[in-house]
């Protein structure tokens, strides 16, 4: 139903602006064609990453935004923002993945293991190369210990309800590993993880209590980096400010460097403080 609401949003938009004449070139996910359902899987973050070469984008999210912290997020808002910033080892569906950040995935002949091989050269927002070392860090460190309150831990556990075991076999390759067969939910959970950069998280090693409450909204968009196609440059209020991640990894058929939006604005307020704000074209879609 959301999916089919942010549809007619989007596509009234486009009507509107294409009658009034030339403004901001419409961004489509998948390049569906026009007035068709957006793919299975888009979400605001993909909204952005195909289509045509725009400047800006706004957009009105309803929610409170509760934290910049994507293992503890709970709330609608700070998941979708968290999107923009963060990036796992797969995409795509539970029934269909994909390679994201890690470039292949192969599970063992009996199923208890799946090994990823990340992709070479990609880097965190701040421009810190991603290792095996901040996936193994990410799950050990930041999702495992009971004192984290997370709604990830247990979509990893295994069959008989252990942990799977992370081994970073190189630099580039990282195996999860469980004594009984892992099912397609639990091989889409452990690639759907947002991976976290160690070199500005590893002090929760010794506190993972305190983890809970890192990346609050105060916390300084230059402490946050991840390997999504945004970086935080501000949040003020129900403001949130963003500039392409200069490092982001993927490319289009073409080989340009996604995504194409060079600034992303989202507002997080109520629902009819949003529809008022699209109809004064304010901002470009809401949902």
């Amino acid at each position: 139903m959301r999916r089919l609401i942010l549809t007619l949003v989007l596509v009234g938009w486009w009507g509107y602006v294409g009658a009034q004449g030339p403004t901001t070139p419409k961004i489509i996910c998948a390049y569906p064609a026009s007035g068709a359902a957006l793919p299975s899987g888009c979400h605001a973050a993909q909204m952005v990453q195909l289509g045509m070469t725009s400047s800006k984008i706004t957009y009105a999210l309803a929610g409170r935004l509760r934290t910049l912290n994507p293992i503890v997020a709970l709330d609608r808002a700070s998941l979708e923002v968290s999107r923009a910033i963060h990036a796992g080892l797969l995409e795509g569906t539970v029934e269909s993945p994909e390679p994201a950040v890690a470039e292949r995935f192969a599970l063992s002949a009996d199923r208890t293991s799946v090994t990823f091989a990340l992709r070479q050269g990609v880097r965190f927002s701040d421009g810190v190369a991603l290792s095996a070392e901040d996936v193994r860090f990410t799950f050990e460190r930041l999702i495992y210990p009971a004192e984290i309150t997370t709604p990830w831990r247990d979509g990893l556990r295994c069959a008989d309800g252990a942990l799977p075991t992370v081994t970073a076999l190189s630099p580039s390759e990282i195996r999860f590993s469980c004594k009984t067969p892992m099912g397609r939910w639990q091989l889409w959970q452990i690639g759907s993880v947002p991976i976290l950069p160690k070199h500005k998280l590893q002090r929760y090693e010794r506190d993972p209590k305190g983890f809970n409450s890192a990346w609050a909204l105060t916390t300084p968009p230059s402490q946050i980096a991840g390997l999504g196609p945004f970086r935080l440059e501000a949040l003020e209020g129900e403001k949130l400010s963003f500039a392409r991640n200069p490092h982001y990894w993927k490319r289009d058929i073409r080989g340009t460097a996604l995504p194409y939006v060079k600034e992303l604005t989202v507002l997080t307020s109520l629902p009819e403080s949003a529809t008022q704000l699209f109809r004064n074209r304010q901002i470009h879609f809401f949902y």
